[in-house]
Formats: structure tokens, C-alpha cells, sequence
């Protein structure tokens, strides 16, 4: 018998890849149906999903509220299950837990704790302190009441300590396989590096726009695909600007702006080696990069800051390399390697390729997906399968 679930996707965009292209899908065609409840937007259209709306305003009283102002919504609704996808829902949520009889999920996608810790930064220290431990104490009592966890990373499943190993699993924010095959990858690629997602001084984006300079100084000339918004972070909009003025290179960087996610197999067909160049920040030492599943489906090899999220599934001389956080000249070292030796770009990147057609995909995360949910619906307990070996108990 199918069951009924409602995804609760308060903030964010209604595309959002992990839960609109494949946790959802993957429910809809073999489980359970589905419906969808999201912020108004003009852009939305041909959702396969039952479809609730609420009003931008209301939305904004769901974040300010912890969703209480949807608890009648929700606890009247004709669900056998809920999962609540941001974080400011878990008050609203440890409350359908106590007083409904609805299965209630939580999908953690980030170390919040440390997010408002290195984030917030126009709040004083001693309130994002508040915060973080405001964090931890929802997560504590969500442990207490919820049927099942999801988490992204090996590490934020190993911070979920009071929530038993048997009600969560990790849903790593691998690529689909689907989506970036039916791409043309053979067309002319006129950018040699690109990096891919959030633009802000905190994630190194600065530094490989600098050693796009430094290379010209040398008489290098490297091109640049930037594949997000720099305008969010005004910082660093002023710094890449300063930069390219410094060292003359407008010319050779592109910068797409923020683009839905369905587009950026494209957008990446036409770039030879992904960077990640994440900065040493404690929120960083936790979460997994999820471009450099985007870049390795895109069969490319993967340059990564040397921190520990990236060290699950990036290779040295396999598919990719490390360096040094924030060192611009370790990080001009591996680049001068693909632009010296063109070849190894397509070995990497095949090797690269491989493992993402093999293990490394959002396919194989969806039947896990569906495995967790029939199992926690059923009061059963669930053995997580894809810690890594550092990462066991």
C-alpha cells in the first residue's frame, strides 16, 4: 500500500537538487506519494507532485516562528509522514512528534552549529554562540521524537549522536547519473578551470581568480569559469573586481551568475578541471564539497583545498589533487600540472567518470533513499552502510 508524504521546503528554491530531482522522484515512483510544500514562485511549473503554496509573508513567519504557524496545516493533513528540510522547522516538528501520530524526518544537509558560529557574522560572537546551541538543543529533542534522520556528510552523522544509529542514515548529494549524460561533453571547452556554487570571501573563490593573475604575470594565459553569483557577497565582488583590474584578466573570467540546477550540466561542458578551493573553516572541515560530484559526472578532474570532506572521494594522481588551504602558490602548482600535461585531464577525469558511473551516484543514494524510508515506517532499524573506514565508531 503506498504511503503519503509531505516534503516541508520552507526556504530555498522549489528546485532544489536534493530533494526536487531526487529525494522525492525516488519516493513517488516506487513508494509513497508525494506532496510538496514550498514558498510561491512565479518560476514554478510542471511539478510532478502534488503542490502546496504559501505566500512569501507567510513563509517568513514560518522561518521566524520555528513553523508553529503551521502546525494546524500539518497535524491536520492526511499524512502518514513529514519531512521537514530547514532547519527552523524542527520546533514545529518536535511538536507533531509528541502530539500526532505522522512520522516525522528531518533532512540535515549542513553543520548548522558551526554555520552560525563563522556565518552570522553581523551578530556579536555571544549571539551566534546562542545559536549554535540553540541548534544543538533542537537536534537533541528532535533525536527524542522523530522517526528517522538524514544526513549529507559522515560528519554530521557522527555529530547526531543522541539519535541511535539505527533511525538515520546519510543521503550523500551525489550528481545523477541521468542528468549529466545526456550532456554533449565533446563540444570545444574554452575554460580551463571553473568553480561551481556559493560565491563568498569564505570560500576561496578570491584565490583562484588571483592566480588567474598571477598566471598572466608569467605570460600564462588560463581561463576562468565562475558558475554562481559574486554580487551576494558584495566583499568579495569588490575584491574580484579589484583583482581583475590589478592584474587585467576580465577578459579571460566568466561569470555565469546563479543558475538553476538542471542547467548546470551544461554549464560545466565546457570546462576542463573543477577547483574547490574551500577555506581551513570549521564548517568546512565538515561538510562535503557536493560540486566535485558535479565536476567528476562531468568527467572531470577534481583540484580541492586539503580538507578532510574532500579527502572521502578526491585521489591524489586518481582523479584529482590536493593543496594547501588558502595557499595561492599550491594551488597554482596543480593547475600548472593540467595546463602543462593536457593528457592527464582526460585520464583523470575518465577515472573520474568511472567511479561516478559505478558507485558515486545519486541513483545508488535514491535505493538507499527508499530502503531507509520503508524500513523507518515500519519501526524497523536501518544499518547505514557508507561511513567511511575513519569515520567508524
Amino acid at each position: 500500500m503506498r504511503k503519503r508524504i509531505l516534503f516541508v521546503h520552507s526556504t530555498g528554491s522549489w528546485w532544489d537538487h536534493r530533494y526536487y530531482f531526487k529525494q522525492m522522484p525516488a519516493l513517488q515512483e516506487n513508494y509513497a506519494d508525494i506532496t510538496y510544500l514550498i514558498q510561491e514562485d512565479s518560476t514554478i511549473k510542471n511539478i510532478p507532485f502534488k503542490l502546496i503554496t504559501i505566500a512569501p509573508k507567510k513563509a517568513k513567519w514560518t522561518r521566524m516562528t520555528g513553523g508553529l504557524n503551521l502546525f494546524f496545516t500539518l497535524f491536520n493533513s492526511k499524512q502518514d509522514a513529514i519531512q521537514l528540510c530547514n532547519i527552523e522547522l524542527l520546533p514545529v516538528g518536535i511538536l507533531l512528534g509528541l502530539f500526532s501520530r505522522k512520522k516525522i524526518f528531518y533532512d540535515c544537509r549542513e553543520d548548522h552549529y558551526h554555520a552560525m558560529l563563522h556565518s552570522k557574522v553581523w551578530f556579536p560572537m555571544w549571539i551566534r554562540y546562542c545559536f549554535g546551541f540553540g541548534v544543538k538543543t533542537l537536534e537533541f529533542f528532535a533525536s527524542k521524537t522523530f522517526t528517522g534522520f538524514i544526513d549529507s556528510d559522515p560528519a554530521i552523522y557522527k555529530f547526531h549522536t543522541a539519535m541511535p544509529a539505527k533511525k538515520k542514515m546519510i543521503f550523500y548529494n551525489m550528481a545523477l547519473k541521468s542528468q549529466f549524460n545526456e550532456v554533449d561533453r565533446t563540444i570545444d571547452k574554452k575554460y580551463d578551470f571553473t568553480v561551481l556554487g556559493s560565491m563568498s570571501v569564505r570560500t576561496g573563490v578570491l584565490d583562484v581568480v588571483n592566480a588567474v593573475g598571477e598566471f598572466k604575470k608569467k605570460g600564462v594565459i588560463v581561463y576562468l569559469k565562475l558558475i554562481g553569483s559574486i554580487e551576494i557577497d558584495q566583499t568579495l565582488f569588490a575584491q574580484v573586481q579589484e583583482s581583475m583590474d590589478t592584474y587585467n584578466t576580465k577578459d579571460q573570467i566568466s561569470v555565469t551568475g546563479r543558475i538553476p540546477y538542471f542547467e548546470i550540466p551544461y554549464a560545466l561542458a565546457d570546462c576542463k578541471v573543477g577547483i574547490i578551493p574551500l577555506l581551513d573553516l570549521p564548517k568546512f572541515q565538515n561538510n562535503i564539497a557536493t560540486k566535485q560530484f558535479e565536476y567528476m559526472a562531468s568527467e572531470m578532474p577534481v583540484i580541492a583545498s586539503d580538507l578532510p570532506p574532500q579527502n572521502i572521494f578526491i585521489q591524489d594522481h586518481f582523479n584529482g589533487f590536493h593543496y594547501t588551504a588558502g595557499d595561492v602558490k599550491t594551488l597554482m602548482e596543480r593547475m600548472s600540472y593540467f595546463l602543462k600535461q593536457p593528457d592527464r585531464i582526460k585520464v583523470m577525469g575518465a577515472n573520474a567518470k568511472m567511479k561516478t558511473e559505478e558507485e558515486w551516484n545519486s541513483e545508488a543514494q535514491q535505493i538507499k533513499f527508499v530502503s531507509f524510508y520503508k524500513l523507518r515506517m515500519a519501526n524497523k532499524p536501518y544499518q547505514e552502510q557508507q561511513l567511511p573506514p575513519f569515520f567508524n565508531d
